[in-house]
């Protein structure tokens, strides 16, 4: 069996010079007979005939990630068709163990019913927006100096403001009407005057709840009141 072929044509009494030698090592090549069916040769050269090379030829330590280029546009890199599947929908890939490590999957919340201390879920755009949209945003979003009303997104509302007290003992005072109470816990209100102290209650509140009378003595010039309720 012949290994390799090459210059054969030598003859009894041929001289071996540096050109003879040349030419054995230029013209060396490896023989048909050398190699087995899962290759071919032409013209010298080594190829896979028909074949490929299969997951089980490849070492496990063959490829390591300092081997792989990064990634340097949306076009190249690692594509998201080659990612493990996630186990189910609503789901984000990160990280809630502590330190570094790996990704890990977390629940998106879509309602934020179930929330607890050991609540581990990303709440969606969906449940912010229901918990803090339109319905239960803090109203107004910015208080001004005129600002006489505010609600918390429990429901709480808050209404205060300043009011020229009536000449006499009793001054009613109403509310701004953007929220309407159902139900008022507390109404507190302060009387000034420039020169003496004095004091101020709450008389009535009107079943509505839209207004209430103060009380005060009289010469108060003006009331400061706050009520809170739902």
């Amino acid at each position: 069996m012949a290994y390799f072929t090459g210059k054969n044509d030598f003859a009894s009494g041929n001289q071996i010079t540096h050109t003879v030698l040349n030419q054995i090592t230029d013209n060396l090549r490896l023989s048909a007979d050398s190699i087995t069916s899962s290759f071919s040769l032409s013209g010298g050269q080594l190829s896979l005939s028909g074949l490929s090379i299969t997951s089980s030829l490849i070492a496990d330590d063959a490829i390591i990630t300092a081997k792989l280029p990064n990634s340097t546009s949306t076009t190249d890199g690692v594509t998201y068709a080659k990612i493990q599947f996630v186990s189910s929908s609503a789901k984000v890939l990160g990280r809630k163990s502590s330190g570094s490590g790996v990704i890990e999957e977390l629940t998106i919340d879509t309602l934020l019913t179930d929330v607890s201390t050991n609540d581990d879920t990303v709440a969606s755009a969906k449940a912010i927006g229901a918990m803090y949209g339109s319905n239960n945003a803090i109203v107004p979003a910015a208080v001004g100096a005129t600002t006489d009303y505010s609600r918390l997104p429990n429901g709480l509302i808050f209404k205060m403001g300043t009011v020229s007290a009536a000449a006499a003992t009793s001054t009613t005072i109403t509310f701004d009407s953007t929220l309407a109470f159902t139900t008022i816990y507390s109404i507190q209100v302060t009387a000034e005057q420039d020169t003496t102290a004095q004091a101020a209650s709450v008389k009535t509140i009107a079943g509505d709840r839209t207004t209430f009378d103060a009380s005060h003595a009289n010469g108060v010039t003006n009331l400061h009141y706050l009520a809170i309720g739902r």
